[in-house]
């Protein structure tokens, strides 16, 4: 009986019952908050990782480029290279560096197109030393 006063009693304190009402808006304007704070989460990652992706594609082509522009480099320095005397100085060194910067092109679209990758698993969540797994650490 005595508690059935009390609550009573403390019901009637916090302005009868009125002061739960405020106690649930602001515990549920919380709860609010958290969702907003989750969705902007998710939007943010979605766009992370939509970008991510569209990076992977679009350092994918270079490489293709960059393939056929060190395979014609190498065609051209197999012709002018100078065998027994044979062939000019100044053509083989033109072909040489034409080979030595399509592979230097060749080595920046990898590369380029490595850290769009690893970007694209970092958006995804994946774990960075899972790629890179020893025989050791199985």
């Amino acid at each position: 009986m005595w508690t059935e006063l009390l609550s009573s009693a403390v019901w009637e304190i916090r302005n009868f019952g009125r002061g739960d009402d405020s106690a649930q808006n602001v515990a549920q304007a919380q709860v609010e908050q958290a969702r907003y704070r989750e969705i902007e989460t998710m939007d943010r990652i979605s766009r992370e990782i939509v970008e991510a992706r569209s990076q992977v594609k679009l350092r994918q082509r270079p490489i293709e480029t960059a393939q056929a522009a060190v395979k014609a480099a190498r065609r051209s320095y197999a012709r002018n290279r100078i065998n027994e005397g044979q062939g000019l100085p100044i053509e083989f060194m033109q072909s040489l560096q034409a080979l030595d910067q399509a592979q230097r092109e060749y080595l920046r679209s990898v590369t380029d197109y490595n850290v769009a990758q690893f970007r694209l698993h970092h958006a995804l969540g994946w774990p960075s030393d899972a790629a890179v797994a020893t025989p050791a650490a199985k």
